[in-house]
C-alpha cells in the first residue's frame, strides 16, 4: 500500500510541474500611464493576459519559480525512489522535502499576488493568480496530505510484550514429556524447553 502512495505522490508532482508550464497560472495586468512619469491615477488597463509562472518578470519572479519547480522535482524523485524500496539516507527525510515543496509554492504565489510588480517609465505590470494556480495548490495539498499520512504510519508504536513471570517447574517438564510422547511437540522443541526449565 505504501508503495502505491509513494508512486501516487510522484505522479501528482509530475502533474503539478506540467501545470506550472501552462499559460493559465498567472494573470498579468498591463497598465499604461497616460502621462509619462505621472502616477497620480492617470493610468488605464490596456491589456490582460494569462502567463505561466515563468512570465513573472518582477525581481524575485523567476528565482522563486525555479525554487518551486526544483522542489517539486526533488519530491518526485524522492518518492519515486521510495516506491522502488530504495534505501538512500535522504529518502527518510521525504516528509521534509514535501513541506519544503509546499513552502516554495506558497512563497511564489504570495509574492506574485502581493508584491510582484514591474514599473517602467510609462508602464506597470502587476500579477495575480489564475485558475491553473488553484489546480497547482490542490495538487500540492494532496501531496502534502499523503506524505503526512505516510509519515504518521512510520511513527513507532510501542507494542506491549506479555512475559510469563511464573517459573516453570519439573512438573511442567513432565507435561512437556507427555506432549513429546504423544507427538504434539518435536524432540527439538522438548530439548529446548528442557534447557530453559533446567537453566542449562
Amino acid at each position: 500500500m505504501n508503495k502505491k502512495i509513494n508512486l501516487s505522490i510522484s505522479i501528482l508532482c509530475i502533474l503539478e510541474i506540467i501545470c506550472c508550464f501552462t499559460p493559465f497560472c498567472l494573470d498579468e495586468e498591463y497598465w499604461k500611464y497616460k502621462q509619462s512619469m505621472v502616477y497620480h491615477g492617470m493610468s488605464s488597463l490596456e491589456r490582460h493576459t494569462d502567463i505561466s509562472i515563468w512570465g513573472n518578470e518582477a525581481a524575485l519572479g523567476k528565482p522563486l519559480a525555479i525554487l518551486f519547480v526544483c522542489a517539486a522535482i526533488l519530491v518526485t524523485v524522492v518518492y519515486f525512489m521510495r516506491s522502488l524500496d530504495h534505501t538512500a539516507k535522504f529518502t527518510d527525510k521525504a516528509w521534509l522535502f514535501a513541506i519544503t515543496h509546499t513552502a516554495a509554492m506558497a512563497m511564489f504565489l504570495i509574492y506574485s499576488c502581493s508584491f510582484a510588480e514591474v514599473d517602467e517609465i510609462s508602464y506597470r505590470y502587476e500579477y495575480g493568480i489564475n485558475w491553473m494556480s488553484y489546480i497547482i495548490i490542490a495538487l500540492n495539498l494532496i501531496v502534502l496530505t499523503l506524505s503526512t499520512l505516510l509519515k504518521m504510519d512510520k511513527v513507532p508504536i510501542k507494542k506491549q510484550v506479555f512475559v510469563n513471570t511464573q517459573k516453570e517447574t519439573a512438573d511442567d517438564l513432565k507435561a512437556y514429556k507427555e506432549l513429546l510422547d504423544s507427538g504434539v511437540i518435536s524432540q527439538e522443541e522438548f530439548d529446548a524447553k528442557k534447557k530453559q526449565i533446567l537453566g542449562l
